[in-house]
C-alpha cells in the first residue's frame, strides 16, 4: 500500500494592507505578481512575504512594540515580532515604503531624508547584500511596529504545493503617499477603494485572502472607521 504524500512545509509570512485616504474613500495598495509559474503569478496582493531570520534581529528597533506583546496578540509563544518586521520589511522591498520613525516615535514624513537614503538601497536589501537592522541604526530610525494592526490569519490548504502560515496587519499612510512596485517580484501597482476592485475586471486576479479582507474593508465607509475596526480586534481566528 503507498503511503500519502507529505504535505508541503508551511513557511512563515507576513501580509502588510496599507491604505490611504482620498476624495473617494479610503485606497488600499494592491500589487500585481510576476508570472513566475506558481501559485500566485499575476495575482493582485497586498505587500508581504516569508519571515526571514534576519527580521527576529530586528525586535530592539521596532518601536512600541515587544516581542511578548506582539507574540500575546498573535496567540504564540514567542516571535511574534518578527512577522512585524517582515510586513514592514516585505512592504519596503516591494513597494518602496517604509514605515518608520524617529526614537521619539514621531513619523517620518515620505520625504526625510533618512527615508531617501534608505530607497537608494532598496534592491540591496532585497538581494540579502545588506540588512535592514544596520541602515536603521545607521540612520537613526526606528520600524514603526506599532502601528500595525493584526487583523487576519490564513494558512494555505494542503492541497497546494506551497503552503504558508500568513498573519496579515493593516495600517495607513497619508493620502500623498507614493508607492513604487520593484518590477521584479511585482509588475505593477494601484490604489483603489476595495470596491472598487472587487466590481473591477481584475477582481478574478485576487485570491481568496485578499478577496477576504477587501470585502471587509468595503464595509467601511471611513479611514477612521476602518482604523477604529482593525484597533479594536481582540482575538484572530482562522478562516
Amino acid at each position: 500500500m503507498n503511503s500519502p504524500a507529505p504535505s508541503a512545509l508551511i513557511r512563515r509570512a507576513a501580509t502588510l494592507v496599507v491604505l490611504r485616504p482620498s476624495d473617494a474613500g479610503p485606497q488600499s495598495l494592491l500589487l500585481r505578481r510576476a508570472d513566475k509559474g506558481d501559485q500566485n503569478s499575476n495575482a493582485w496582493v497586498f505587500p508581504g512575504g516569508l519571515v526571514d531570520p534576519g527580521d527576529a534581529q530586528c525586535h530592539d528597533i521596532c518601536h512600541g512594540l515587544s516581542d511578548a506583546q506582539a507574540s500575546a496578540q498573535l496567540q504564540l509563544a514567542a516571535g511574534g515580532l518578527d512577522h512585524h518586521v517582515a510586513a514592514i520589511r516585505e512592504c519596503f522591498e516591494e513597494a518602496g515604503l517604509l514605515l518608520a520613525c524617529d526614537s521619539a516615535g514621531q513619523d517620518l514624513g515620505s520625504q526625510h531624508p533618512a527615508l531617501r537614503a534608505l530607497a537608494e538601497q532598496r534592491r540591496r536589501l532585497a538581494q540579502g547584500e545588506l540588512e535592514l537592522k544596520a541602515l536603521c541604526e545607521q540612520e537613526g530610525i526606528q520600524l514603526a511596529a506599532n502601528r500595525l494592526h493584526y487583523i487576519a490569519h490564513w494558512i494555505t490548504p494542503p492541497v497546494r504545493p506551497k503552503r504558508f502560515d500568513t498573519r496579515f496587519f493593516l495600517t495607513t499612510v497619508a493620502a500623498d503617499q507614493q508607492a513604487e512596485h520593484d518590477t521584479i517580484e511585482t509588475v505593477h501597482h494601484q490604489w483603489i477603494r476595495p470596491a472598487d476592485m472587487l466590481s473591477s475586471d481584475e477582481a478574478s486576479r485576487l485570491m481568496a485572502p485578499q478577496r477576504s479582507v477587501l470585502e471587509t474593508l468595503a464595509a467601511f465607509d471611513s479611514l477612521p472607521a476602518i482604523v477604529q475596526w482593525a484597533a479594536q480586534v481582540q482575538v484572530v481566528t482562522r478562516p
